[in-house]
């Protein structure tokens, strides 16, 4: 494997590695999203038997009086048990699929435990974080319209983990895929060493098929199929153009390229070529001078 094969194969592999570590998080923030939704649905759904409690609370004073009085038994208690947070204890955590995580945490006086299985890849969280979180589900689980919000709070600050990554990865596709398209822009315009056919025709995979609509700025390149030619050595059916002034790609074949917009130096169409065959060189005959 000569030195520009090893190096498309590189660019190749690091495109590919970034676009598959983008759609992994894109299908994560999907997957957010959604749980949002649903957070919601379940959010309008507590304050609608809120509001129909409250209603029933405002029709009879005395009911109303005994609830606040146990409200404030109940806040008085949750108070306590947040005091006792810092007494629980992270025994166990780990990934599960679908983008879960399972933790256990356990206090010894008195003697509690909570197993749950949170949202989202929280393995690297401190444990403090991941307490919080399972004492939020029990909460939640407890008093559904506190729950949710603190749930719809949780997926918002996963939601933003998410696009904060997928801004990431697409900045490293966008890098990776410039150092493709200019690697394999400066090969195949080489005319005077043409690239093996085969790698020709996997460099020109690397670089994108034309957009019908889509316009195109000066240095872009992209790529078009061929329907008409037959690949002889394996260098398949795609050409590069490479664009010199604004384009709009219209669907246009290799032909019509090759016609106005080549000819008014609008873009440049690149097919592979044959090595040049060398040429033969004959040793003229001399005779000595009479």
């Amino acid at each position: 494997m000569n030195t520009v094969d090893k190096f498309v194969n590189e660019i190749s592999q690091n495109l590919a590695n970034a676009i598959i570590e983008a759609t992994k998080y894109k299908i994560f923030y999907e997957e957010t999203q959604e749980k949002l939704v649903e957070a919601q649905t379940q959010l309008e759904r507590a304050e609608a038997q809120l509001a129909r409690v409250n209603k029933v609370l405002e029709a009879d004073e005395a009911l109303k009086e005994l609830f606040d009085e146990i409200a404030e038994k109940v806040e008085a208690e949750k108070l306590e048990k947040e005091d006792q947070n810092m007494t629980f204890k992270v025994v166990n955590k780990y990934a599960q699929d679908s983008n879960r995580t399972f933790v256990a945490i356990r206090q010894e006086n008195p003697y509690t435990a909570f197993d749950r299985v949170l949202i989202g890849d929280r393995t690297n969280d401190t444990d403090e974080a991941l307490i919080e979180a399972v004492l939020g589900q029990i909460a939640t689980e407890f008093n559904p319209a506190d729950g949710v919000k603190k749930l719809q709070e949780d997926l918002h600050t996963q939601a933003e983990s998410y696009e904060q990554k997928l801004a990431e990865k697409d900045t490293k596709i966008a890098e990776a895929k410039a150092v493709a398209d200019w690697a394999v822009l400066a090969a195949v315009t080489n005319t005077e060493n043409p690239l093996d056919p085969t790698l020709y025709a996997r460099g020109l995979e690397l670089i994108d098929l034309a957009k019908e609509g889509k316009g195109y700025k000066p240095y872009d390149i992209f790529t078009i199929e061929d329907p008409a030619y037959s690949p002889k050595y394996g260098e398949g059916r795609r050409v590069l153009v490479q664009v010199n002034r604004d384009f709009t790609y219209n669907n246009e074949s290799v032909k019509d390229l090759e016609g106005i917009p080549s000819q008014n130096g609008v873009l440049a169409v690149w097919k592979w070529t044959e090595p040049k065959q060398p040429q033969a060189t004959g040793n003229l005959e001399t005779q000595p001078v009479q």
